[in-house]
């Protein structure tokens, strides 16, 4: 879910342009902008639900690095957009596979904070070290600073999110 959300600027882009191309007829590029809108409220609502929980567990941060403009290897999804011109299954097909290669390196690399839709949002992405040497990607809307204690909640095993 966060994948596609990471992608929402391209899949508008493919929207429009295949509107646009006469490829699509008005009523498909609306149903993808709805479905697109549809999909970011809703990573809004699951980080939402998730911040706003009673649980979660501290730690005390020992180091602090900012990567939240780490975005290069999203940015590589793009290029194939440039070359998108007449819609064609081929275009499409080739498309399709490099999108599956790039989807599967950001699973299991666990790069779901490589989101700039997050960034929008206003989260920032930290890489930090705890006080036993425990290495995790932090997502907070707060400014995380070196030795001080930060509340979170787990969204992989590690990605956390900083509760407010």
């Amino acid at each position: 879910m966060f994948f596609a959300v990471a992608f929402i600027p391209l899949w508008l882009i493919l929207s429009i342009n295949g509107c646009i191309a006469g490829i699509w007829n008005y009523e498909i590029t609306i149903i993808c902008i709805t479905l697109i809108i549809a999909l970011t409220i809703f990573v809004k609502h699951y980080i939402k639900k998730l911040s706003g929980t009673k649980k979660g567990n501290y730690f005390k941060v020992e180091k602090r690095d900012d990567i939240t403009l780490g975005m290069a290897f999203y940015i590589l999804a793009y290029t194939p957009v440039l070359f998108i011109d007449k819609f064609a299954l081929s275009e499409m097909v080739t498309f399709g596979i490099l999108l599956s290669t790039i989807y599967l390196v950001y699973v299991k690399a666990n790069l779901i904070h490589v989101n700039p839709i997050l960034v929008m949002m206003g989260y920032k992405t930290y890489r930090v070290t705890d006080e036993h040497s425990n290495t995790v990607v932090l997502l907070s809307r707060l400014n995380v600073r070196i030795h001080t204690e930060v509340k979170y909640v787990e969204i992989t095993p590690n990605i956390n999110l900083v509760l407010d």
